[in-house]
């Protein structure tokens, strides 16, 4: 028996750039959180700029710092210096999500034994989140997360080396988990400069609102090793690991006019080796693309609807094209700044159903083979919260 098995981890891997934002850096500024962000993590202008900046505020960091500190070593004309907080720059959070399940004969219903409501994941992770400065120019984030199904995963662990050579921005260096080989370049035309630099031409009272048009590109190139589960020729089970390379490229743009805000982006991947066949003990290639959609309207800072549109397609060597889409109108809001609650609607369709299902991508449909289509259907609606402090 030959069992072809395509890995989605693998294949698709989440091209937007995480938001990362958190009360330590409220805290480290002693500004209102609402500076960087509206309903957390859709980040201001402001913010995205302190992003792109490795988490500095624009010009000389530290005359904005508010918090108290140690100096560990005093700058000097060939040395920026280093301090030390007086308290830890630690932030905590939890969330977790109720769900709702309209029709009892959709994918997602029937995988949760058709069930009409589930609240197993209503306590589903718990956060811990650190950022801060070494330096002016030397910069860290990390966050740990622990989940109800008890492993806890390390998401982020960074170190930001900004402005090494030549003028400000042009150089800098990041230590962490990323692909062996990554280039990224986009412009933005109208709004605040990427470096939140000059004049910032947003409105005090709406921070989060600006006239501009982003477009970005990037590509990359990563290796590594993917494990497979299956059975050989004699039903025998049997585990085979492959060594697999990722070359990717993709782009993105964002537009944004007032409080409306339009992000869309597609990228592609081909893999070397992960539909394994376990007859021969070998693998072949597959290539996959994934598009996305996402219009927002910010009606107050606390207060964002939105509709977003997911695409999926995935093409394995010798194996039929399968492709999922997913369509979600939803509505997020903040009790306080840092407390979110948001309702999600989840419609769902695909043609074809890869080996292990579309949940590893976030879907739920389940069509009865790998060519047959099902939907549109609506798996859920779901209700989540968050709180960070």
């Amino acid at each position: 028996m030959t069992c072809v098995r395509v890995g989605l981890v693998a294949l698709l891997v989440a091209a937007a750039f995480p938001a990362q934002a958190i009360p330590v850096f409220a805290r480290k500024y002693g500004t209102s959180c609402q500076t960087c962000h509206t309903v957390y993590p859709k980040l201001t202008p402001f913010g995205e700029a302190f992003r792109r900046n490795g988490f500095r505020f624009p010009g000389t960091d530290s005359d904005y710092w508010k918090q108290d500190s140690i100096t560990l070593q005093a700058k000097t004309a060939k040395s920026e210096g280093s301090t030390l907080v007086a308290i830890p720059p630690l932030s905590f959070g939890a969330n977790g999500n109720a769900i709702v399940h309209p029709d009892n004969t959709a994918s997602a219903a029937i995988a949760d034994n058709s069930a009409r409501f589930s609240l197993r994941d209503v306590l589903g992770e718990a956060h811990v989140w650190t950022g801060g400065s070494l330096s002016d120019k030397t910069t860290y984030f990390g966050e740990v997360t622990f989940s109800s199904d008890g492993t806890v995963d390390v998401e982020h662990l960074q170190v930001y080396f900004n402005d090494l050579l030549g003028p400000q921005h042009a150089v800098n260096l990041r230590v962490g988990n990323s692909e062996n080989v990554y280039a990224h370049t986009g412009f933005k035309i109208g709004g605040m400069r990427l470096d939140g630099e000059g004049a910032s031409g947003t409105s005090a009272d709406r921070p989060w609102e600006e006239t501009a048009f982003t477009l970005e590109g990037f590509a990359y190139h990563a290796f590594g090793s993917v494990d497979f589960a299956g059975t050989d020729d004699t039903g025998a089970p049997a585990t085979l690991r492959f060594d697999n390379t990722t070359n990717g490229a993709g782009g993105g743009l964002r537009a944004q006019w007032g409080s409306l805000e339009l992000n869309s982006g597609v990228y592609f991947e081909h893999h070397t080796r992960v539909v394994p066949d376990f007859a021969s003990g070998n693998a072949s290639s597959a290539d996959a693309i994934a598009h996305y959609d996402e219009l927002s309207y910010v009606v107050f800072p606390w207060l964002v609807p939105a509709v977003r549109f997911e695409y999926f397609s995935l093409s394995p060597t010798g194996g039929s094209t399968q492709s999922l889409y997913r369509v979600l109108p939803g509505i997020a809001a903040t009790v306080t700044p840092n407390i979110k609650i948001v309702t999600v609607a989840v419609i769902e369709g695909a043609t074809g159903n890869p080996v292990g299902g579309w949940g590893q991508v976030g879907g739920s449909v389940a069509p009865t083979d790998a060519v047959s289509k099902l939907g549109p259907e609506l798996e859920a609606v779901t209700f989540s919260a968050a709180i960070a402090f």
